[in-house]
Order: structure tokens, then C-alpha cells, then sequence
């Protein structure tokens, strides 16, 4: 199983555009434009997480989703 996060979603109603997400993105995806924070590169964003982790007024979001690699389906649950 692995679990693959989607692109950073930003409330920007909770954000304050300190930076540290910026700081923690190693693939240069996030950047501050303004007084905002911004996904301006998509496309290089890897979908690792850290932005939401490190966000300390919870204005990131990132939705995981569960991916099954190929015989690890989970198993249905018994009718004992």
C-alpha cells in the first residue's frame, strides 16, 4: 500500500503567507507572490506533504488517497 498526496490545496483565509512552506519545498512548487501564498508550479510539486505538516495555521491541504499496489487488495471483512 502507499499513499499518494494530492497537489496542496491553500485556504487563504487562514493563511498568513509566513513562508514556511516555501522554506520546506524542495521542489520549488510553492512560492509567495504578494502577501499570498501560491502553487505556481504544479508541475514540479512531487505531492510529498511537508507544506501541510509544517503549515501552523492548518491552511494547507492535502488529501491522501490509498493506492494498492497489485496483490495487496485489502481483504473484505468475514460474516462470522
Amino acid at each position: 500500500m502507499d499513499g499518494a498526496c494530492t497537489h496542496p490545496r491553500i485556504d487563504y483565509r487562514r493563511c498568513t503567507a509566513c513562508g514556511l512552506c516555501v522554506a520546506v519545498c524542495v521542489c520549488g512548487a510553492l512560492v509567495v507572490q504578494g502577501d499570498a501564498i501560491v502553487l505556481a508550479h504544479p508541475e514540479r510539486c512531487d505531492d510529498c506533504g511537508l507544506c501541510e505538516e509544517i503549515c501552523p495555521e492548518g491552511a494547507i491541504d492535502c488529501e491522501f488517497a490509498i493506492v494498492w499496489d497489485e496483490g495487496q487488495e485489502p481483504t473484505p471483512p468475514r460474516d462470522d
